[in-house]
């Protein structure tokens, strides 16, 4: 794998695990209990998470298959990637696409890390078989920003999951301790 891809996916599955570790003391019901109505469990929280990645995964499984018919990158991949970033900076709140919000059901973390851990190698794999030419293809796509390249898809994820550890934190919070 590219230096530049391996130093990012190894930082995501270093934030992974502390995510995961830092969940560890809840029981499966707290893990499975929302603050609110409109809120979401912390398991609901991951699984939504790992959705994304498992859904990622499934686009570049058909976009590898011919690498060479994917456009490269430029400009307005960067600057899509740019609003992207500055979605996350100012906390805009997005309803996440049907696609990768998880129907509610009472899990394990054991479970939820042992899915998540095979994307994440699954992935893994993916990334391993990319050329350097492929890493600046449009080989992603991002449910609003549109096609970016693998790298940046990294990096999306690297934000998704910031983002939504700080809603876990809350989340936490709130079940363990409500007003």
């Amino acid at each position: 794998m590219n230096q530049q891809l391996q130093k990012k996916f190894d930082e995501l599955e270093n934030n992974r695990k502390q995510l995961l570790d830092s969940i560890r003391v809840l029981s499966t019901e707290a893990l499975n209990t929302k603050p609110d109505e409109k809120s979401w469990s912390v398991a609901t929280i991951i699984k939504h998470l790992m959705l994304a990645e498992e859904m990622s995964l499934k686009y570049l499984e058909k976009k590898t298959q011919d690498t060479g018919r994917a456009d490269k990158t430029g400009l307005k991949n960067i600057w899509r990637m740019l609003l992207v970033r500055g979605v996350f900076f100012l906390d805009v709140k997005f309803k996440a696409p049907a696609i990768v919000t998880p129907e509610v059901s009472n899990e394990t973390l054991a479970h939820l890390e042992q899915q998540w851990s095979a994307t994440r190698a699954d992935i893994c794999k993916i990334l391993n078989a990319l050329s350097e030419e492929d890493l600046q293809k449009e080989l992603w796509k991002h449910a609003i920003a549109g096609k970016l390249n693998v790298v940046q898809m990294l990096d999306f994820f690297a934000l998704h999951t910031k983002r939504h550890t700080a809603q876990i934190q809350r989340t936490v919070r709130a079940v363990h301790h409500p007003h």
